[in-house]
């Protein structure tokens, strides 16, 4: 790019550029990365390893960015080693992009607005950097992740298959009416129905109290009985007080026989029995069923809980490392703080280009790069004026010229109308000539 050979407030810039120390190879193109325009560094060579470096800083964090996008890309999808180096490619050229424009935006500014520029365009590199660190935060602390990941998922197993043994009761034992267990229901047959074995102890409780209450009467009728045929007490106490079988001994006897024959206390005994057998075996069937039930429900809750490992993914995504990395920064301070440094030292690198420009003051490339742009700019608003008052001239010529050619216009139509008004005026006076 040709510069002009005069400038009187930067110094001697009117010594030809020599040349010497462009080069052609990575310097070169360093210092292409953040605009360095080489005929006018020519004119400061000494600046020229500053604005290598500064390139450096923007192709560091170009590269940085392409690893991290390429770690995320890794934990996010599924996808073959090209397509997540395409995609890092991609977004680390986005960055170094990004990057140089803020870089390049800021050359050649001087002046009190130079940190009013540079504040917003720091703000830019910070959230970019943000961006960035995370990911390879997260690579640093990935072991203590990873295995805080698996005990948190051991631990959800064992809750899981708590909650599923907890809503399915041991055989025997009052069912689970929580309201939660209806998301822990397990496909497993009921045990044996117990009603049976229920509804026989209860009638044989019924029973037990019938008999009791017959017993006591036909008891009482039956000792009335003996101790009347035994000559117990007197006319007195009720009895005849004569031993052996009398009308009353007889009487007495056969009403014990007949309250024993009415009451069907002999059946209610064989009942009893009946129940007592059928019970036993419900009680038998209850208790290998209920065997059978409490493993069924163990295989089946355990089968759930592998059918959930199964359907979770082969590794942890990025969020739930994300997740994880905060967790463990709040339980322990050592994670936090590293957490912290970590990502302030990204955050500082990918905020290099940016601040190394704040933190120094314009280069001389600086100074006599706004003077230069200022000169361009004065010539080509001269140029514009030029431009412009060539046109104005231009066109008030043109408008002078087409005035010409209307008073022509205009003077001949007038002498054409005068020698047509002194034709008629000539034939006029002959006709009366002729008259």
């Amino acid at each position: 790019m040709a510069i002009d050979t005069a400038d009187p407030v930067t110094g001697p810039i009117d010594i030809p550029p020599s040349g010497r120390g462009r080069g052609r190879g990575a310097g070169r193109i360093l210092r292409a990365v953040v605009g360095v325009d080489e005929d006018l560094m020519d004119r400061v060579p000494e600046e020229r390893p500053k604005y290598t470096r500064q390139g450096a800083l923007v192709v560091a964090t170009a590269a940085m960015a392409a690893v991290s996008m390429g770690y995320a890309v890794f934990d996010v999808f599924d996808a073959p080693w090209p397509v997540i180096a395409g995609l890092a490619l991609v977004w680390g050229v986005l960055i170094g992009i990004l990057d140089s424009w803020l870089v390049i935006s800021l050359n050649g500014v001087t002046g009190r607005g130079r940190r009013r520029l540079l504040l917003p365009r720091l703000l830019i590199s910070a959230v970019v950097g943000v961006i960035i660190a995370e990911p390879l935060t997260i690579r640093v602390f990935e072991p203590t992740i990873v295995q805080r990941i698996g005990e948190d998922q051991q631990k959800a197993d064992k809750d899981l298959l708590s909650a599923y043994l907890s809503c399915h009761s041991p055989a025997g034992a009052p069912g689970a009416v929580s309201i939660a267990c209806e998301n822990y229901r397990l496909p497993v047959a009921a045990p044996n129905d117990t009603g049976s074995l229920t509804t026989k102890q209860r009638e044989l409780g019924r029973l037990e109290t019938t008999i009791k209450r017959t017993e006591g009467i036909w008891t009482g009728k039956q000792r009335l009985a003996r101790l009347e045929c035994a000559g117990a007490g007197g006319s007195e106490s009720g009895f005849s007080g004569l031993v052996g079988e009398g009308p009353r001994c007889a009487r007495l006897t056969r009403e014990a026989e007949d309250y024993e024959q009415s009451s069907g206390i002999q059946q209610m005994y064989a009942r009893r029995a009946a129940l007592n057998e059928e019970i036993a075996r419900l009680t038998d069937t209850a208790r290998d069923s209920g065997k059978d039930y409490d493993a069924a429900v163990v295989a089946a809750a355990e089968k759930e809980v592998a059918r959930q490992q199964r359907n979770r993914p082969s590794r942890p995504d990025l969020l739930k490392k994300i997740e994880t990395l905060n967790v463990l920064s709040a339980e322990k301070p050592a994670v936090l703080l590293g957490h912290i440094f970590l990502t302030l030292l990204f955050l500082l690198i990918d905020c290099s280009p940016v601040l190394t420009k704040l933190l120094s003051r314009p280069t001389m490339y600086d100074l006599r790069l706004a003077v230069l742009l200022s000169d361009r700019a004065d010539a080509h608003d001269t140029q514009l004026r030029r431009t412009k008052r060539r046109r104005r001239n231009r066109d008030d010529l043109d408008a002078h010229r087409q005035d010409l050619v209307v008073r022509r216009g205009m003077a001949d139509a007038s002498r054409e109308a005068g020698i047509e008004d002194a034709m008629r005026e000539a034939q006029a006076r002959k006709r009366l000539d002729d008259r």
